[in-house]
């Protein structure tokens, strides 16, 4: 769920709740009781989603609507005190779960960062033995990184864009080097076992049961936006979004780096080239993002 619709529920909640303490006679306790207590839902949820500033808006937000309840409605003194007592408890609830959140979310970014570290030194070990490919997968996963913001991806699809632009490339490992760097025209046979190497690829991370949810990402970053590509031929949103964005970003830095059978193209011409295969082999729309940054 997108951050926006979080607070919509969290507001949204707060006030249901709200409501029912105001339009309820003063006669249904129980009503009120389950009501009060049930306040702590939208405050647990903002400070898991949004941290201890999350947690604590909330708080506040449900104690200025709840408290002209005890100080209009409520006239027992032991009641009244009992009750702002629950208020204090929402503000401790709600910076407890944020600060409890927010330490969960250090450690996965930890974690993540480790994964990505170990990922990438692999990477830039097996592309030391190809000096035309070398720093490829850093930058491709650079420039992805980069257009997913814009696009304002979330952080799990970010992170799983990353993940998948560092390994899109892995499955050439399976590849003979002399292949790689041939000067003259490929013949065929010898492009199709190219076009293997994203298959290669998930096949070489399959078994790795932390990296799944990137193997689409893999598997069709060379399909084009026609349906013409490898190896699903699949078209427009038919192609992961990752595979998609993997696309432009591989293709801007194979333009702009020397290879076995011509020198690095400039940044002017790349650009010039590229806006021929929007809506061909490249998503029109993100090639626009791209163009325009």
């Amino acid at each position: 769920m997108k951050e926006e619709s979080k607070v919509y529920v969290i507001v949204g909640s707060v006030l249901v709740l709200t409501g029912a303490h105001y339009l309820t006679n003063m006669a249904d306790i129980q009503v009120h009781d389950v009501s009060r207590r049930l306040y702590f839902l939208p405050i647990i949820y903002a400070g898991y989603s949004f941290g201890t500033r999350g947690g604590f808006a909330t708080a506040v937000f449900a104690s200025l609507l709840y408290l002209p309840f005890i100080l209009f409605r409520i006239h027992d003194p032991d009641e009244r005190f009992d009750q702002f007592l629950e208020i204090v408890l929402f503000h401790g609830i709600g910076l407890l779960t944020g600060a409890l959140s927010e330490r969960q979310r250090q450690a996965f970014r930890r974690l993540e960062n480790l994964l990505i570290g170990v990922i990438r030194s692999l990477v830039t070990a097996i592309e030391a033995k190809d000096p035309y490919t070398k720093g490829h997968s850093v930058r491709v996963m650079q420039i992805a990184a980069i257009l997913g913001r814009k696009m304002n991806l979330s952080q799990a699809e970010l992170r799983k864009l990353k993940i998948a632009a560092l390994l899109h490339d892995v499955g050439k490992m399976a590849l003979d080097l002399s292949l790689l760097h041939k000067r003259s025209k490929l013949l065929n046979g010898e492009f199709q076992l190219i076009k293997k190497h994203p298959e290669w690829g998930t096949r070489i991370l399959g078994n790795i049961d932390e990296l799944k949810d990137v193997l689409p990402g893999v598997l069709h970053h060379h399909e084009k936006y026609n349906g013409t590509g490898y190896p699903g031929s699949l078209s427009k949103n038919q192609i992961p979004l990752a595979s998609r964005i993997i696309a432009i970003a591989d293709t801007f830095d194979a333009m702009t780096s020397d290879r076995p059978y011509r020198k690095a193209l400039s940044i002017t011409e790349v650009l010039k080239q590229m806006k021929p295969l929007s809506g061909t082999d490249l998503d029109p729309q993100i090639v626009d993002l791209f163009l325009s940054s």
